[in-house]
């Protein structure tokens, strides 16, 4: 991952909110984005991409989520929020699986499959949680699993639900 000469990532300057007098004046800097706020498919496209720069610090100790708290507000766009925190969460080791599943609900609710699939990747046990899942939405589910995530992680998901495999 690229970084500038303070160890900020692309997802670093994503989150910072500038003024339009600090747009005009980085105009010439290819780091800055034109627009003052991300945009959902910047952060979502940043993330997917390279999902521990939520992560990474700058040389203040500073993250992409720092620097989010700092110049937005709660409700400026609560995907974003979403994604930021929900991928920050995923990547604790003593995460608690439900609570995995929910921010993969969240996910869902706006349609980021690459956000499901990066979940499910960076949390395993989350995938011991979908017993429930009723057999009719497994190929569904296979098919995303397949498309988007590593192959323990739909190694996992057989282990876990061999009921699917079981021929009458």
């Amino acid at each position: 991952m690229e970084k500038d000469d303070e160890d900020r990532t692309a997802l670093h300057f994503a989150c910072i909110k500038r003024t339009l007098k600090e747009t005009e004046q980085q105009a010439g800097n290819l780091q800055f984005a034109p627009s003052n706020h991300p945009s959902f498919e910047t952060v979502s496209l940043l993330v997917e991409k390279y999902p521990f720069a939520i992560t990474e610090e700058d040389y203040d100790s500073n993250s992409p989520l720092d620097y989010w708290n700092e110049h937005h507000s709660p409700d400026h766009d609560e995907r974003i929020a979403t994604i930021l925190y929900g991928i920050d969460n995923l990547h604790h080791d003593d995460l608690d699986p439900s609570i995995a599943l929910h921010i993969i609900e969240e996910f869902i609710q706006f349609d980021w499959w690459a956000g499901v699939a990066l979940a499910f990747d960076l949390c395993s046990s989350a995938v011991e949680m979908l017993d429930d899942i009723p057999t009719a939405a497994v190929p569904t589910l296979l098919s995303v699993l397949v498309r988007r995530c590593e192959k323990l992680t739909i190694w996992n998901f057989i282990i876990e639900r061999q009921d699917i495999l079981k021929i009458d």
